[in-house]
């Protein structure tokens, strides 16, 4: 099975279209960027609570909840067709994932996330370290720390109910 993995990122507060990345995107020399083997998920859920609790009662009870944001990491395998290229790759990726808000949307295999997402931290190589051999042929890693919006607004068209990587 061959897996797709592509998604866009708006880029409205920089007054430029949608940046895409993914499989469909990479040139005839291999430059492009790419979502990592095992570089997205939507993140963990979290509930926002508000509780009442007493010293005439047992534990607590449950007033108010609500979801939370999420955090979600995307890690991308940035290659340039030279050193030049590739820093410009990776300054257009961190200008654009440090918006103060634009919608991400990531297609894997025909499932489609979109949030609403919030200024992204990130960091290069892997933990921020450099990888020195990656540099020398022009590639690095970018590892994307992304708040976002609870609400998947994304779609799926395929069997299942959860794409599988193998």
């Amino acid at each position: 099975m061959t897996m797709t993995a592509e998604g866009s990122i708006t880029r409205t507060e920089l007054s430029l279209s949608p940046l895409t990345f993914g499989t469909s995107n990479i040139g005839s020399d291999g430059a492009g960027v790419y979502i990592a083997r095992e570089g997205w998920g939507p993140g963990d859920q979290s509930q926002r609570r508000i509780t009442a609790d007493s010293l005439y009662t047992r534990g607590r009870v449950l007033v108010h909840a609500v979801q939370d944001v999420q955090t979600s990491i995307l890690k991308l395998r940035v290659k340039g067709s030279s050193q030049a290229d590739l820093y410009t790759r990776m300054n257009e990726l961190t200008t654009a994932f440090s918006q103060f808000s634009y919608t991400l949307s990531i297609n894997i295999n025909h499932k489609t996330w979109t949030y609403v997402c919030e200024m992204a931290d990130y960091s290069f190589g892997n933990g921020g370290n450099v990888d020195d051999l990656m540099a020398r042929s022009s590639t690095q890693y970018l590892t994307l720390t992304i708040p976002h919006s609870p609400v998947d607004t994304g779609s799926y068209s395929g069997a299942g109910t959860h794409p599988v990587v193998e």
